[in-house]
């Protein structure tokens, strides 16, 4: 009897370390399989850890294959923490609460190979843009005339004021346009593919999701998170807060998805909000960010100093997306010996003869960009140019008119390209 009961005992004590052993495992394979199935895409769980008298259920990282270009993940979540009752991975009805969310990335590259079409190129949607362009060879013209106005400017003798007031007055006349038509074109350069990035990556997730819930809505499974603590990188910064219950149950398909997230850096402050129908992909997203301070941007760290505030507004209408923003610099301070140094030889009496100003303080700057997906027009708005050209002690008005003579002139000359003058201008323009 007793060899019976010893064996009994060895028995349980073998299945007990075989189930605390494979348990993790046999998880990982069931939710794997069961969300692989769920979402019609493959769903990777890297790695499980499970504790059966805490119920308390972590993943260490999730990948859902893009059902459009299987070399990127759509959603790729660095980790999962909740409370679960392991026995309803097996009932077909799972509810859990307190899910802790944690490095949440969209449409992330991966090693693997794509043997599908590749992703929406975003340009496909846009029918007009209201950037300019100039091209490499007035680009160059443009680049000479201005190095051979500064020479020639800079010849004429400072004690002749009057001689080196109107030759002040012709080089600004002369070079300020080309500068403008430089600056606008980067400007609304660097605006265009931000918004050419965000319809490219709207345009994925919201596919993938139409393409999940389809083939939830047939399975036998039913989903339920409750409220979720999420963390994720954007803007280059950390966000995180709250989002409320997600289902797949079709019942509550009127239901929008409400999120809060905030982000705190020193004296920089953020906040994205807004509310999400998934199955009909329609509702708004906010963003504010607040007092950021541009020397972060190490292209113009030794150039400029100032703030930089975001206000961003996204539409969502089923297949539409509308996209509105406002960037504003303010309290921009220039380091004139720096400027001086890279552009003028480190000559910083030069720098103040060409702009007639001693102080190192300039105009507020404003970008405004909006997309229109019914007119499909990317359209960039930037007073950057003209507050440049008021520092540098030029005449808008007169600007504006060289402007148009220049363009009756010279026709399209102006309006392609970049790459030569981007070699000396565009590390000090681009941050804005």
């Amino acid at each position: 009897m007793k060899k019976v009961l010893h064996g009994i005992i060895i028995f349980l004590m073998f299945l007990a370390v075989a189930f605390f052993g494979l348990k993790d495992t046999v998880i990982k394979n069931v939710l794997e399989k069961e969300l692989t199935n769920s979402l019609g895409t493959n769903v990777r769980i890297y790695g499980v850890d499970y504790s059966v008298f805490k119920e308390l259920l972590e993943l260490k990282g999730v990948g859902v294959e893009s059902r459009e270009n299987d070399a990127y993940d759509i959603v790729h979540i660095g980790k999962i923490t909740t409370k679960l009752n392991y026995k309803e991975l097996f009932n077909k009805k799972i509810r859990v609460d307190g899910v802790e969310i944690k490095d949440v990335s969209f449409n992330m590259k991966t090693d693997r190979k794509n043997v599908m079409p590749p992703l929406l190129n975003a340009r496909q949607e846009v029918a007009s843009t209201n950037v300019e362009r100039i091209s490499d060879e007035d680009a160059k013209a443009l680049i000479a005339t201005v190095l051979e106005n500064y020479k020639a400017f800079l010849n004429v003798p400072a004690e002749r004021a009057e001689e080196v007031q109107r030759a002040r007055k012709i080089f600004l006349a002369a070079t300020t346009p080309a500068l403008n038509r430089y600056i606008n074109y980067t400007i609304g350069s660097y605006a265009e593919e931000y918004i050419l990035e965000i319809i490219k990556e709207y345009r994925a997730l919201s596919n993938n999701i139409q393409m999940w819930l389809k083939e939830a809505s047939n399975m036998d499974w039913s989903v339920e998170v409750g409220y979720i603590s999420l963390s994720t990188n954007l803007f280059g910064r950390e966000f995180s807060g709250m989002v409320s219950e997600i289902s797949t149950d079709k019942t509550k398909s009127n239901k929008a998805v409400t999120f809060a997230l905030n982000s705190l850096l020193g004296g920089e402050t953020g906040k994205i909000e807004g509310n999400i129908n998934l199955y009909k992909m329609q509702g708004k997203i906010t963003t504010e960010i607040e007092n950021v301070d541009i020397t972060q941007v190490k292209e113009i760290a030794n150039y400029v100093r100032g703030m930089a505030f975001l206000e961003q507004e996204i539409i969502l209408d089923g297949d539409k997306i509308k996209i509105s923003g406002d960037v504003d610099v303010k309290n921009i301070i220039l380091n004139k010996e720096n400027i001086a140094k890279e552009f003028l030889d480190g000559n910083v009496d030069s720098l103040d003869k060409i702009t007639g100003n001693v102080s190192d303080r300039i105009g507020n700057m404003e970008v405004l960009y909006k997309y229109n997906p019914d007119s499909r027009t990317i359209t960039i708005d930037s007073d950057i140019a003209e507050e440049i050209g008021i520092y540098m002690g030029a005449d808008v008005s007169e600007l504006k008119k060289l402007e148009r003579e220049l363009k009756e002139k010279y026709g399209d000359q102006f309006k392609e390209g970049k790459k030569k003058l981007k070699n000396k201008l565009d590390e000090f323009f681009k941050s804005f």
